[in-house]
């Protein structure tokens, strides 16, 4: 990018971290993420701290990106810690996603959500009895979690 003259941005690293941790290229990320302020003048904000997050835990280093969570200083951000979680989630690592969902649930505590993926992870390990008082906490509380939709304005196209 500095050879060819792009001027990088924000948006030029948010899609550059996506990239390569949807490809793999967890090296690659965390070169780019190094270089951000280092070369290119960017702060790295919160969005580029999830993607690093989810990038670290799609490849499985989740001690990795739990140590880049403690690293950073929005440590009170859910998008970071929710990108944890969902890592925790997909490689069924039920104790970190216990100790991150805690976490979550004190962030934000009425986001069914958070109970619903970690309940999800304790049917996963067979742990039943965790999952269904999950459940009862999400009933007890009365949280809903919300349902997703997406749209697209077509007038404005």
């Amino acid at each position: 990018m500095l050879r060819s003259g792009v001027v990088a941005n924000k948006s030029t690293f948010v899609s550059l971290l996506s990239a390569c941790g949807h490809s793999g290229l967890v090296d690659e990320g965390m070169y780019y993420y190094g270089c951000m302020l280092e070369k290119y003048g960017v702060q790295p904000t919160v969005d580029h701290q999830v993607y690093m997050v989810d990038m670290l835990g799609r490849s499985g280093r989740l001690e990795k990106a739990l140590d880049f969570v403690m690293q950073t200083e929005a440590l009170a951000e859910p998008g970071i810690w929710g990108a944890l979680l969902s890592a925790c989630n997909y490689h069924g690592d039920v104790g970190m996603g216990r100790e991150v969902a805690d976490v979550l649930f004190k962030l934000e505590p009425q986001n069914a959500g958070y109970y619903v993926s970690l309940s999800n992870m304790y049917v996963a390990a067979g742990r039943w009895k965790e999952a269904v008082e999950l459940r009862n906490i999400v009933e007890e509380k009365k949280l809903k979690k919300p349902v997703g939709y997406s749209s697209i304005d077509v007038c404005s196209m």
